[in-house]
């Protein structure tokens, strides 16, 4: 699965938080002290692990995954929404 944790979707995480601090959310995340606040100064990146597991401690505190359309409509549909099968007919409910 590709996390979304970009730079911004942080930064606009934790500002909207205030009270969340990035040092109690790195213990839970069992990240390097001070790793985030690398990340969002851009100095550092996340592995695909640490991005697996913060994004879990994340989800505690509110995190809504964001997603593209194609993981909203499946795997029959391109990115475009577009039904790869042009016979395909959606099933609804």
């Amino acid at each position: 699965m590709k996390y979304n944790l970009t730079i911004d979707n942080l930064k606009s995480f934790f500002e909207d938080r205030p009270s969340l601090s990035l040092r109690g959310v790195e213990r839970e995340a069992a990240l390097p002290t001070s790793k985030l606040k690398e990340v969002l100064r851009g100095k550092q990146k996340l592995s695909s692990l640490q991005q697996q597991d913060l994004s879990k401690i994340l989800k505690k505190y509110g995190w809504i995954q964001p997603v593209g359309l194609s993981a909203l409509l499946g795997n029959d549909y391109t990115p475009l929404g577009v039904p790869k099968n042009k016979n395909h007919i959606p099933k609804l409910g």
